[in-house]
């Protein structure tokens, strides 16, 4: 049956649409088609050249062009058609442009700014033992350090729970830099990058001339305090405060010798026999 088949294909032909031109096979007649159908021929209404796939829908239809028609629908839709008489010669490329917003990347400033309203607290340095105390409780704290002079001077734990000289510590440790110049700062003898140096030295200078006039209020609360005048329990004279303690003991030996004990404003009462 297979033999028979390719025998009767082998004797029929088969005939062009456009030209009449005949073909041995139907495969032929469709490669004959794709050329054929793309030539070209005059119209007799408009003087254009149709393609001949196309021409008798032209003619009939007032010299319409399908292709034309074609490429504009393209066009609409967004997408443009280049015929294939172009296509080999040049190809476009299509470049989609997207903006995208990108967020802001937050600067330093702003970071310390939310750090220090969410993490950080504020302290108050204290000028006599260097200690940093939270503001509410500064004034407790210096009257504190006043009644206890052994404090003055030396670097103590702080009722924030704070280290000493917390700021230059600070400074240092938000700008390490293992390259930097070191200075000498005049104030506490730190060596500090020199980028660091100017706003170091100016805190350092405040905090200094605050602990001298700290110092010297409380020198001369000091001075106050020992030129004030007191009272001696056995004879009821006056003396300045630091001299009082020998002037008692000498006070109560002689009133001990003399066999009577003195009570001030009252009265003599002899001594106790042993």
């Amino acid at each position: 049956m297979n033999d028979n088949r390719q025998v009767n294909d082998t004797g029929r032909s088969v005939s062009c649409m456009f030209c009449n031109e005949k073909s041995a096979s139907t495969e032929e007649m469709r490669i004959h088609l794709l050329a054929c159908g793309n030539k070209t021929d005059l119209c007799p209404k408009c003087k254009k050249f149709i393609r001949r796939a196309v021409f008798a829908y032209h003619y009939e239809n007032n010299c319409a062009n399908l292709d034309e028609i074609d490429n504009v629908r393209d066009r609409a839709a967004g997408t443009y058609v280049v015929p294939s008489a172009q296509q080999a010669a040049s190809r476009e490329r299509n470049i989609t442009i997207m903006d995208v917003d990108l967020p802001m990347q937050p600067n330093r400033e702003s970071n310390t700014n939310q750090r220090s309203s969410s993490g950080i607290k504020t302290t108050v340095l204290c000028a006599f033992c260097d200690g940093e105390c939270e503001p509410a409780q500064i004034e407790a704290h210096r009257k504190y350090c006043l009644q206890n002079p052994s404090r003055i001077g030396k670097r103590t734990t702080t009722l924030a729970g704070g280290s000493s000289n917390q700021y230059s510590d600070r400074l240092q440790n938000e700008h390490p830099s293992s390259d930097a110049a070191l200075i000498p700062c005049e104030y506490c003898q730190k060596h500090i990058e020199w980028r660091l140096f100017e706003n170091h030295t100016k805190y350092c200078g405040v905090q200094a001339q605050e602990q001298r006039q700290q110092q010297s209020r409380f020198v001369h609360v000091q001075q106050t305090d020992n030129n004030r005048m007191v009272r001696c329990k056995y004879c009821n004279q006056e003396r300045r405060q630091e001299y009082m303690s020998g002037h008692e003991n000498m006070c109560r030996q002689s009133y001990n010798i003399a066999g009577t004990v003195y009570y001030p404003g009252v009265y003599w009462l002899p001594a106790f026999q042993h």
